[in-house]
């Protein structure tokens, strides 16, 4: 299954870096005039984000915003923040994106992220006095590419660089298909690969009412070492009224911090551990 699991990723990050014909979203998109003459960022425009549930087995849940801007035509830059907490450990983070666009065919830019939390990283059992010595504190910064396909209802989007910080240093890779089952409804399939962990993502968003920048969204992560969680949430877009999927696709890119923060809730190093340490 991993093998399999590096290969799919490997092509699609390939596929999408290396210039594969994109689409044209006009069908689903419309818009006053044609999306081939539409900046990469439509106008100034951010977004809040809230979400809870169940990560790793334990309860949480984050706030995260973010603000777009335009860069002349072709250019945008994007700059998340976010925080929250899993049971007992709090943790925070911030992101930036610097692309180039078009709203018609797809995208491919620059990500750079860092997120600390004060969890355990490591955990070493001494069965010979019976103590469990704990070393808390996890940072992780990443630097990548991103690029995302656009084919009328259909979205490719992948990230994939280098991980480190006070974590082995090591590829990463997040990658998702989307379908718009309307202008307004979401799906989206896909794989993470962080902190050494593979696991499969599953996600949901719908804008309440047409054009009303309120949407509902649901996650899910299944994978190897514990990688389960399970969350949902409600996000909020500030900018021009349209559909959800000309929001993804002319605002602002997809943030990636609560794929960043809830894999360090999870990120622990377990050396002869008790079942019944924290």
């Amino acid at each position: 299954m991993r093998s399999t699991l590096l290969s799919g990723t490997a092509l699609f990050v390939i596929a999408l870096l290396g210039g594969v014909s994109f689409g044209s979203a006009a069908d689903l998109a419309a818009a006053p005039e044609p999306l081939l003459q539409l900046p990469a960022v439509s106008g100034f425009n951010g977004k809040l984000e809230g979400g809870g549930g169940d990560l790793f087995r334990k309860g949480g849940g984050y706030g995260l915003g973010s603000v777009s801007l335009p860069l002349g035509q072709s250019f945008g830059l994007q700059i998340d923040a976010a925080a929250g907490a899993r049971g007992s450990d709090s943790f925070g983070g911030g992101a930036g994106h610097l692309f180039w666009r078009d709203p018609a065919r797809g995208l491919i830019g620059l990500y750079g992220s860092y997120s600390y939390a004060n969890a355990v990283r490591t955990a070493t059992f001494n069965p010979n006095n019976n103590v469990t010595t704990f070393t808390r504190g996890l940072g992780v910064g990443r630097a990548g590419l991103e690029a995302e396909a656009y084919f009328n209802n259909i979205s490719f989007e992948g990230l994939a660089g280098v991980e480190g910080g006070n974590v082995k240093t090591r590829f990463f890779d997040m990658a998702d298909l989307a379908f718009y089952a309307s202008e307004n409804l979401r799906f989206s399939v896909g794989h993470r690969y962080t902190l050494g962990r593979h696991a499969a993502a599953f996600g949901a968003e719908y804008q309440v009412l047409p054009s009303s920048g309120v949407s509902l969204f649901a996650e899910a992560r299944a994978g190897e070492s514990r990688y389960q969680a399970v969350w949902g949430g409600l996000r909020i877009y500030f900018g021009a009224e349209k559909s959800l999927i000309r929001r993804h696709r002319e605002d602002d890119p997809r943030s990636r911090l609560p794929d960043d923060l809830f894999a360090l809730g999870n990120g622990r190093k377990n050396t002869n551990l008790p079942v019944n340490a924290p």
